[in-house]
């Protein structure tokens, strides 16, 4: 246990461990208050961009996915809750909510799956 304390003291009181970090630096001016636009504080006019080729993004096929999904999850939904609501219905609950919840619920979650899958697959150019 002293050891354990001992070991605790000098992390504590040893000073080259918070000498290491940087120091912070005072308050910056806001980017809205700059006289050029564009610039982040602090860099300078002449400065390099640090992005400066172009980004490509090529189409996928997310959209088809997420349809696909969305309707396959949407009749899915529909179906599981059905089954649910022949149960219930024996209790004397109404059916209505409970098909509509399953079939937006099960829609919206593959709908979210489909888009993921479909934008794993890029279009051929044309």
């Amino acid at each position: 246990m002293r050891v354990l304390l001992v070991v605790i003291a000098c992390l504590v009181a040893h000073s080259t461990l918070s000498a290491a970090q940087a120091r912070p630096l005072g308050p910056l001016p806001s980017v809205l208050f700059t006289a050029a636009p564009g610039l982040h504080s602090g860099q300078r006019l002449d400065a390099p961009r640090a992005d400066t080729s172009r980004r490509e993004i090529r189409p996928t096929y997310w959209k088809k996915g997420a349809a696909i999904g969305g309707g396959v999850g949407a009749l899915g939904g529909l179906m599981l809750s059905y089954a649910a609501c022949g149960l219930s219905e024996e209790a004397g609950h109404s059916c209505s909510a409970t098909m509509l919840v399953g079939m937006v619920g099960g829609g919206g979650i593959l709908a979210l799956v489909g888009a993921i899958v479909g934008g794993q697959f890029t279009k051929p150019d044309e």
